[in-house]
């Protein structure tokens, strides 16, 4: 019996080898498809497709375009090529006038990813990202708030960020104060909101803008409220709260009149070592004015002496210098040294054999 099959085969394999006759392949953007392009031409051939008006792009083809261009930047090198074709205008144009809230969540997350570059940081600062970030915090979508928050916090975390964010007339540190305290905002939008202020108030004028804006009010309540997973949350508030602490006494008046003490006190026994390192950096502060000595001593004193042998050396130092401040009044020094055993009296002030 006859059979065809194996000229059947052949025949496939040599139509296969056939040369392409069909239309060549276009040069400009096709609005209507996303594509992905490998080495060189991936990142400008997406940057010219986010950088496509709003009509000729649908919303779900953006969404598209900016998670295949998510999952490319995975180094400096491509995030270094995406600033340079000018994705920061796109994806300042996205966030403030999309009207798919995924686009704009995805745009605030690519954001968040160039600022970790500080030509990229630059590009996002001239496009006038934080204006257009800031405004978006207020956004009625949860999920666009949370991204753009954390991508301030990311914007913000170098010293150039920011130093632009509290240049800027937006208003970032007001905004983010009253992010923290809505109480519709979720556990992530407040942890951006947080981090950000505490990269703000690393300096003097940040610290007299969040004291302007009554930051402590906002986020000393945080510090009473039993939240599960909220470890980064609370080392961010105790973070911000040493750092207005550090600053003149206006900083510790209002932290000490927000309830910063027992808040702070509280956090003495958390189970993560960098909260509790916050927390006594933070009391090491407000040890330093002098209505506050002693109160540190009667509220938190026993869970400082039994720090003294965290295993963590920075919680156990910070512990150590925090008694050392208080006791310079000879009230707290006397209540202090009832707390201690004869080796922690030998350990902190040298008292004993």
């Amino acid at each position: 019996m006859q059979t065809h099959a194996s000229r059947h085969v052949v025949g496939e394999a040599l139509k296969d080898r056939h040369p392409f006759k069909g239309p060549l392949m276009p040069s400009d953007v096709i609005p209507s498809e996303i594509a992905v392009a490998y080495d060189r031409r991936a990142i400008p051939k997406l940057c010219d497709v986010i950088a496509l008006p709003d009509e000729e792009l649908p919303a779900d083809q953006q969404a598209h375009c900016l998670r295949v261009l998510l999952s490319l930047l995975s180094n400096q090198e491509r995030k270094n090529d995406c600033v340079l074709n000018g994705a920061s205008v796109s994806l300042v144009r996205l966030i403030s006038k999309s009207t798919a809230p995924t686009v704009r969540a995805l745009a605030a997350r690519v954001v968040a990813s160039l600022s970790q570059l500080l030509f990229g940081r630059h590009a996002l600062v001239k496009a006038e990202a934080l204006a257009c970030l800031t405004a978006r915090l207020a956004d009625e979508v949860a999920e666009v708030r949370d991204e753009v928050s954390l991508a301030l916090a990311a914007l913000t975390n170098a010293r150039d960020g920011d130093a632009a964010a509290r240049a800027d007339p937006c208003g970032v540190v007001q905004h983010c104060r009253t992010c923290a305290a809505d109480g519709a905002s979720s556990l992530t939008a407040k942890l951006g909101a947080v981090l950000t202020l505490s990269h703000c108030t690393r300096s003097d004028d940040g610290i007299v803008q969040a004291l302007e804006a009554h930051v402590p009010a906002a986020i000393i309540p945080m510090l009473n409220v039993p939240t599960p997973n909220s470890a980064e949350l609370y080392e961010a508030v105790c973070n911000c709260v040493r750092n207005i602490c550090h600053h003149s006494p206006y900083g510790k008046v209002q932290c000490l009149e927000e309830g910063a003490l027992p808040a702070l006190a509280s956090m003495l026994g958390h189970r993560e070592a960098a909260v509790r390192r916050q927390a006594t950096s933070a009391l090491t502060g407000l040890a330093l004015e002098e209505d506050a000595k002693f109160a540190v001593i009667e509220v938190a004193g026993a869970r400082l002496v039994k720090l003294l042998h965290d295993a963590d050396v920075d919680v156990a130092e910070n512990a150590l210098m925090a008694i050392h401040h208080a006791s310079e009044l000879p009230r707290a020094h006397a209540m202090v040294c009832d707390q201690m055993s004869p080796d922690e009296l030998k350990l902190a002030f040298n008292i004993g054999e």
